[in-house]
């Protein structure tokens, strides 16, 4: 058996920034065609530095027991 080239030569890294859920990679051009129709765009880490994208945080839960009011 001959040597085969590595596992990263082998895969393509399509790197994808969103305004609300940051960066992610997508390893297939239609994954990445499909993420650019629903707001995603692409970039190249080595050509800039990475976008820094503002996540929204996510809206404080109310916890604990109702009041003995509420439970009737």
């Amino acid at each position: 058996m001959g040597a085969s080239a590595p596992a990263s030569a082998l895969m393509a890294a399509i790197y994808l920034t969103h305004p609300v859920h940051g960066a992610k990679v997508a390893v297939l051009d239609m994954e990445a065609d499909f993420d650019v129709q629903n707001g995603w765009s692409r970039y190249n880490p080595e050509e800039q530095d990475v976008p820094q994208t503002e996540v929204a945080p996510a809206p404080a839960l109310r916890r604990g027991r109702r009041k003995k009011d509420e439970e009737e």
